[in-house]
């Protein structure tokens, strides 16, 4: 577990063995278990069972790299491996289009080198020369001194021989102080953002805010993607519990491609997508910070 002051993050070490998530679809590293400030609290536990293997088996801000297509999955035949990056190689099961809800199993899960202190953890991954596909891949979590703030900063080099044409999104799955999905869920955005979220019943866009406005009922579910506006070279967005008065403020240094809003009625997801377009040779480091802010103590009676 990483601490400073009153800011608790629980971290899951990746182990292709014992590990806590151990499916297809995430990136292995730095995988969040619960996330605290003093007594309120803004990942936890969603999921009533965990199966260490299944796709969306976690929680916090897990990553994923290329949930649309995989490096090498289009040129792979049904029983051949493709790479999914923190993971490993995967088997392609059939010649259906890549889904990233399948359990694709995992042939080779590439080691990671770990190195954590009490307020930082790192996580490195390197993917020899494979089929033309090679990189060296960091992520590190830190602590801000404030005691409120948690950075996660990626690194990405293509050392292989082909391009690594992906993105990669942090699926925030967020859930304030427990409270379920409903009409005390806000997102507003620091710049304008277009699209909507359905269905329009549950929730609306109203300018560069997204407002829930009916709870969600048991398997409910909403989406939507927005676009943020041209040549952003950086975001910023506050998730807010108006009913608890918790807030998450995610902002970031790279151009957004996309965001999108997904919710259950047990967890509330903002996602924010970077588009990766590295030649051989070249590298990409970009950096997600969450700002966790709680509410003013009650007055003493």
């Amino acid at each position: 577990m990483l601490e400073q002051g009153e800011l608790q993050v629980v971290i899951y070490p990746p182990d292709p063995g014992i590990g806590h998530y151990r499916g297809p679809r995430f990136d292995w590293s730095g995988m969040v278990g619960a996330i605290r400030v003093g007594a309120h609290t803004f990942v936890q536990t969603w999921q009533k069972e965990h199966d260490p293997v299944i796709p969306d088996a976690v929680n916090g801000p897990a990553e994923e790299f290329g949930i649309e297509t995989p490096l090498g999955y289009d040129s792979a035949a049904p029983g051949a491996a493709f790479i999914k990056i923190g993971v490993g190689e995967l088997r392609r099961i059939n010649r259906e289009p890549y889904f990233f809800g399948e359990v694709y199993p995992v042939v080779r899960a590439l080691p990671w080198r770990v190195h954590h202190d009490r307020t930082s953890a790192t996580f490195s991954q390197e993917l020899p020369l494979t089929r033309g596909y090679g990189y060296q891949y960091k992520k590190q979590l830190t602590l801000a001194l404030d005691g409120r703030t948690l950075s996660i900063q990626h690194s990405l080099k293509n050392t292989g021989t082909l391009p690594i044409l992906t993105n990669h999104y942090a699926h925030n799955f967020l859930r304030l102080d427990g409270q379920m999905t409903g009409p005390s869920y806000r997102v507003t955005f620091d710049s304008p953002v277009s699209g909507e979220i359905q269905p329009a019943r549950l929730a609306e866009r109203t300018g560069n805010v997204v407002q829930v406005v009916a709870p969600l009922l048991a398997r409910e579910s909403l989406f939507g993607n927005l676009t943020p506006e041209p040549s952003a070279n950086s975001f910023s967005f506050t998730v807010e519990n108006t009913q608890v008065g918790s807030k998450v403020r995610v902002s970031g240094d790279f151009e957004p491609e996309k965001f999108s809003i997904w919710a259950l009625r047990e967890v509330f997801c903002p996602e924010v997508f970077i588009k990766l377009q590295l030649p051989p040779g070249a590298e990409k480091i970009w950096t997600t910070r969450y700002e966790f802010i709680v509410p003013p103590p009650l007055p003493a009676e």
